[in-house]
């Protein structure tokens, strides 16, 4: 129970704590009176009387006026260095038509003439959300490729440019775990679904992801999760490059919180971890960064697998990673705990 403290803040000066209910999580003891903070952690906790008598030299004391205390929070599910970038791009979550959506986008390529590709993010097509078909992004006539990131990070739309920079053709068959959307004359829509945009993920991410900028960037998302009382996350699909960045920022003492990283493939949702197999085992690091379990796919996020029937009607949806036991299986023999994304009961 380390208490996370700002960059530049005096961790020398023990501080109690009182005045209010402090939740201790421990069953046998659920809340207590007072908690004595010295440096970076708990001291000590119990009765206030008690930790009076024992408190060091120049303790101050910090009347809580009735507020609870509780443990900081830890995130076991969060993608902090993927959201670190939502400030970047153009956030469309809230737009309810095509015309707003594009000018969006047209929004985007101006903020960011220097980037290689042009991202927004959070799109929702529904139920009553927005379709944004390749040829309305085509027909806005920008000179690079364009992606419209889904809220799920498990789907995005992108327009020709971005087809051809992925060497999508009419001819091109579905990748294993993904599946390029067709309409009726088999040629794409643009439409990219699970494993199918995990490219087009990695190379519009590079465009903005520059190392200094993002540890700033990830740095200020992290003071955010602070004031929603969050100390602590897994970056639950963690790729090398953020891992580093990571690393970089708690070396400097600028990470706000604890991270555990979750290895990951650099492509979004491939369960290829490839050389990271190599790097530093789970548990490795300390309560700022630490490795934590690999992180793979057994299904879908939007394509969930399920088999199942509905009044006597057999449904049957969505796609697994037919890799998933080869890769787990490598993951393993090297030491790694293994996390695994499963949706559908056929992912399950």
């Amino acid at each position: 129970m380390a208490r996370r403290t700002a960059p530049g803040q005096n961790r020398s000066v023990p501080t109690l704590l009182t005045g209010g209910p402090i939740h201790t999580m421990d069953p046998a003891r659920p809340t207590t009176e007072a908690v004595l903070i010295d440096g970076d952690r708990i001291a000590a906790v119990g009765e206030a009387a008690a930790l009076r008598a024992i408190l060091p030299p120049g303790t101050i004391t910090h009347d809580l006026a009735g507020a609870a205390l509780l443990p900081g929070f830890i995130d076991a599910h969060n993608h902090l260095s993927v959201a670190a970038l939502h400030p970047r791009w153009r956030d469309v979550a809230a737009v309810g038509d095509a015309d707003a959506l594009l000018a969006a986008v047209r929004g985007q390529a101006a903020d960011e003439p220097e980037a290689e590709w042009i991202r927004v993010c959070n799109w929702n097509e529904g139920p009553h959300g927005v379709q944004v078909p390749r040829a309305d992004l085509a027909a806005l006539g920008l000179d690079r490729p364009i992606v419209v990131a889904h809220y799920s990070l498990h789907q995005a739309v992108v327009c020709s440019r971005a087809l051809d920079a992925l060497g999508i053709t009419d001819s091109s068959p579905d990748p294993p775990g993904g599946q390029i959307a067709r309409d009726a004359r088999g040629r794409p829509t643009g439409l990219l679904m699970e494993q199918a945009w995990s490219q087009a993920h990695a190379l519009s991410l590079a465009a903005y992801a520059a190392p200094d900028r993002w540890a700033e960037l990830i740095a200020a998302r992290a003071r955010l999760l602070h004031t929603e009382g969050i100390t602590a996350v897994h970056d639950a699909a963690c790729s090398p490059a953020a891992e580093a960045v990571y690393r970089a920022l708690a070396a400097n003492g600028a990470l706000p919180i604890g991270v555990v990283v979750m290895p990951h493939s650099p492509a979004l949702l491939s369960n290829d971890v490839g050389a990271r197999l190599d790097g530093p085992p789970p548990g490795e690091g300390d309560e700022q960064v630490r490795v934590g379990a690999a992180k793979l796919f057994a299904d879908g996020g939007i394509a969930i697998a399920i088999d199942v029937s509905l009044q006597g009607q057999p449904i049957r949806y969505g796609m697994t990673m037919a890799d998933l036991a080869e890769r787990a299986v490598a993951a393993a023999d090297r030491g790694f705990a293994i996390a695994v994304h499963a949706s559908g009961n056929v992912g399950v």
